[in-house]
């Protein structure tokens, strides 16, 4: 009973406050058998959001492309990938939200540019009537580079997005990545500084863009799928960024970790086998005072959803 009580009483803070939400789709491989629950799922997380950043989120508008593709590199995914992600996105969300696309590349994933017609990349999606200004681009190689590790090159290219909202009279800026995936596992690479030093540059040029005026103490929060694990020093980087100022940010994984009794981030849809169960962080300023960090471990992915309340 207490605990509901406490929920009732953050739920009736979020109205003088911001939720942001971060989920990787997996594609939307469950909608079609395993979850198809998964668009209800994605509209109750809206209900409360204010701002919802999703990653591997495909786009096509081919009439002869069918609706799920199964890639020839399927990895553990259980289904087929929804390619209509974006369009039927904005069928459940368009009457509330903005929803803003960036791809990062023509095909079904890192792997696979075998549709040429179906793009790849990430979305986020802003509460309707929120004064926002969002920035979305290239950060780490180019449109359309996919991964070439098996012939000695590089991983595949990711966008971000930053968007910039004000409410109750309070500023935010929330920043999203999808982080590459590379072959070596979830360890510390040069590609993956090189990104993430992109993504935390890229924050910053769009909180000094021209023309738009944000204040100082503008409250960052940086999350998403970011193939890290709290081994790596690339994340102690982000933490450590100079836009989280002298002090550093915040990693709620971390902050939570006793309350949550784990640092996982994967769902039972991830195999059992893999060592690495991290992935998702969420990082915010020390100005920031959060009412509710909350991680769904029955998410329809094999990613779980995370929920962040930000005062």
């Amino acid at each position: 009973m207490q605990n509901q009580d406490l929920r009732k009483q953050i739920w009736g803070a979020e109205k003088m406050s911001l939720t942001v939400v971060h989920f990787n789709t997996w594609g939307g491989c469950l909608a079609q058998k395993q979850r198809p629950d998964y668009y209800d799922y994605i509209r109750t997380q809206a209900d409360t959001a204010d701002v919802l950043h999703l990653s591997e989120v495909h786009s096509c508008t081919d009439p002869a492309m069918p609706e799920f593709i199964t890639p020839e590199d399927a990895g553990h995914r259980v289904g087929g990938l929804h390619v209509r992600q974006l369009q039927t996105l904005k069928k459940v969300l368009g009457t509330t939200h903005d929803v803003h696309f960036e791809p990062q590349m023509n095909g079904l994933h890192d792997l696979d540019m075998s549709h040429p017609t179906v793009q790849y990349g990430n979305v986020t999606c802003v509460k309707k009537g929120l004064p926002q200004n969002i920035q979305s681009g290239m950060i780490y190689r180019e449109f359309n580079d996919t991964n070439t590790q098996s012939e000695g090159g590089l991983p595949a290219g990711k966008s971000a997005q930053s968007v910039i909202i004000r409410k109750n009279g309070a500023w935010y800026q929330s920043v999203s990545t999808h982080g590459h995936w590379d072959y070596r596992s979830k360890i510390d690479t040069p590609e993956r500084w090189v990104q993430f030093s992109n993504m935390m540059s890229f924050a910053h040029a769009h909180k000094m863009s021209k023309g738009f005026v944000v204040p100082e103490d503008v409250k960052l929060i940086v999350g998403g799928d970011f193939n890290l694990t709290s081994r790596c020093k690339v994340l102690e980087g982000i933490r450590k960024s100079m836009q989280f100022g002298e002090d550093g940010g915040i990693i709620l994984n971390h902050k939570y970790h006793e309350v949550l009794k784990s640092l996982s981030t994967r769902t039972k849809w991830y195999p059992r086998d893999k060592s690495y169960r991290e992935a998702n962080f969420v990082i915010v300023g020390q100005n920031v005072h959060e009412l509710d960090f909350e991680i769904d471990y029955e998410a329809p992915s094999d990613h779980c959803r995370i929920r962040t309340v930000l005062q």
